[in-house]
């Protein structure tokens, strides 16, 4: 057995790191409490060790997905039995808490969702992958709002709830935070209000 320097506690050769055949002075314990300590209160150093952490795991991606791959196989049995666990039952009584504290939001968002299926039906599902396209290239693959470019969505230029149709005329691609903002108005009742709540 040997005594740690710092917690002055007497432990196997075990609870040491080993250095040259012998064990160190301070246990792996104290180690590690040394460790995060430091970790909570030198920011430079937090900051050195998850760079080089970064660059281990970037420098040995496929080694480390080997690995998870290789254990995954040897204990795929465990992981799917801990994974039927959750079963419907398990899972109902916390849907049924969910749903009876968010009741209204659920089903307003189910009601604008069949609205919406209605008024593409009545006003006709006219577009095509290829109209869609064409509309981002006449748009450059920009925002028609904003310009930017990024991930586009499908903006109706008259919303469906003010009688606009879902054909390529009426379409135009926009990113998501004009879209959200824009809603259901037409672009210039959207812009002059813009226009109101940035005056000062």
């Amino acid at each position: 057995m040997k005594q740690c320097k710092r917690c002055e506690q007497w432990k196997l050769f075990g609870a040491f790191h080993m250095d040259r055949g012998e064990p160190r002075l301070v246990c792996r314990a104290c180690v590690a409490e040394q460790n995060q300590k430091r970790l909570r209160e030198d920011k430079e150093y937090r900051e050195r060790r998850n760079q080089a952490k970064r660059r281990h795991a970037a420098e040995h991606r496929e080694e480390q997905r080997a690995r998870a791959r290789a254990w995954y196989q040897r204990n795929r049995d465990k992981v799917l039995a801990k994974a039927r666990l959750r079963t419907a039952d398990e899972r109902r009584p916390s849907r049924q808490r969910y749903y009876a504290k968010h009741r209204e939001r659920i089903v307003a968002q189910a009601c604008e969702v069949v609205h919406r299926r209605r008024q593409l039906k009545a006003n006709g599902a006219g577009l095509t992958a290829a109209d869609w396209r064409a509309i981002l290239a006449k748009h450059n693959n920009c925002c028609a709002y904003c310009g930017s470019a990024g991930k586009l969505t499908r903006d109706h230029v008259v919303p469906l709830s003010r009688g606009g149709l879902h054909q390529p005329d009426n379409i135009v691609p926009a990113c998501k935070s004009c879209n959200s903002g824009k809603n259901n108005r037409l672009p210039g009742e959207w812009w002059r209000e813009a226009a109101n709540d940035a005056q000062p």
